[in-house]
């Protein structure tokens, strides 16, 4: 089993999963934080959902980043840029896939940086 990593903001650890599938059988990937870098992230005191800048590589998207009170995490899913973008297709470009990345939180401004474990 890895281990994990402890970062200190604005950084944090994340987990790229797979909640289910597209008609094409691609896979649908979320990104998950735990609650406990909730403090790094934008949303602490606005609504829920709210819109982000998702930074993948030299690319910028607009997403949403989503929370529920029952939920021990926040997620970031598709569809990116108002819908023209599926998440997978995005991460994949970038050259990341499901296990755990690093991001980077400015504000409403998220990067995914580096893939720190890859799931099979």
């Amino acid at each position: 089993m890895n281990k994990r990593v402890s970062f200190e903001p604005p950084f944090v650890e994340a987990t790229v999963t797979r909640p289910g599938e597209y008609a094409d059988k691609t896979d649908r990937l979320e990104i998950r934080i735990l609650r406990g870098y909730f403090e790094t992230l934008p949303y602490v005191k606005e609504d829920y959902p709210i819109d982000i800048q998702l930074v993948i590589g030299h690319n910028v998207y607009s997403g949403r980043l989503n929370f529920a009170p029952s939920d021990p995490t926040a997620w970031l899913s598709a569809p990116l840029n108002g819908g023209c973008k599926r998440l997978v297709d995005e991460l994949a470009l970038g050259g990341f896939r499901r296990g755990r990345v690093k991001l980077k939180v400015e504000g409403k401004r998220v990067s995914v940086l580096e893939q720190l474990t890859c799931d099979s």
